[in-house]
């Protein structure tokens, strides 16, 4: 049996069907402090509070991650589609699974704290936000970006020099196994979106089946194979992904 390891080179947009990235943003909120708006419910130069305070992607509603609309001044609402999560250190992190632009190829973000507009970060530097180059990421594919909160040189880590995580089909089994009724159900998860065949083979190595060939989402799969034009005996079934592969044994009776 063959473990797969599928290299997912990962994070961010996509315009063509099925061309999703996955992106887990980190940003550094050690040093952050909130901002100030005239407008907006915001005082200057009070320190981050992680006990208290909650770091947002900066205009959810701009860069597609919510649907949810947010005004100057509107009192913080939670959003699961924007708001990070705290692992540790002064790191949060969010993970989202979205299309790449085609045209231009970049993918804008920053973040902010506690909903409010003058909490954003990266005022008056450049056109305010930070800006992920994509264009080279293949779908499917997986990177994390790690970034400063309020970092006036927008350093951003693992981008160009890709940060390779490891990735596998996971809990690949069979039921009924054996299998007497005419039917087999194969279940996978896909850590990442991918080209997926699944495939029968008998004990001699010789194709029995196709039960898939198509770009997958990540995530759970289940597929019925007919069993009842298969003889009796012992059977193989493989999930592969690129040039890496996962098996399992399946007997029929």
């Amino acid at each position: 049996m063959k473990k797969i390891y599928i290299t997912m080179v990962a994070l961010a947009m996509a315009t063509f069907a099925n061309a999703q990235i996955t992106i887990t943003y980190r940003v550094n909120m050690s040093s952050a402090q909130l901002g100030a708006d005239p407008g907006c419910t915001a005082t200057a130069g009070i320190a981050f509070d992680p006990t208290a305070d909650v770091v947002e992607a900066m205009g959810g509603d701009y860069n597609g991650w919510s649907a949810t609309t947010v005004n100057c001044g509107d009192a913080y609402v939670a959003d699961a589609a924007v708001d990070f999560v705290a692992v540790g250190g002064g790191i949060y992190e969010k993970t989202v699974t979205i299309a790449t632009f085609a045209n231009p190829a970049d993918s804008p973000f920053k973040f902010r704290i506690n909903h409010a507009w003058g909490n954003d970060e990266l005022r008056g530097i450049g056109d305010g936000n930070r800006h992920l180059n994509v264009s080279a990421l293949p779908a499917g594919s997986s990177i994390v970006v790690n970034a400063i909160f309020n970092d006036s040189a927008m350093t951003i880590v693992n981008t160009t020099g890709i940060k390779s995580v490891k990735n596998t089909v996971v809990g690949l089994s069979t039921s009924p196994n054996p299998s007497a009724n005419g039917f087999a159900k194969v279940s996978y998860s896909l850590n990442g979106n991918d080209n997926v065949t699944v495939k029968v083979y008998n004990v001699l190595g010789s194709e029995v089946a196709t039960l898939v060939n198509e770009n997958q989402a990540a995530g759970a799969h289940t597929i019925n194979w007919n069993t009842n034009a298969a003889d009796k005996g012992v059977y193989f079934v493989t999930v592969k992904t690129g040039s890496v592969e996962k098996t399992t044994r399946v007997v029929v009776m």
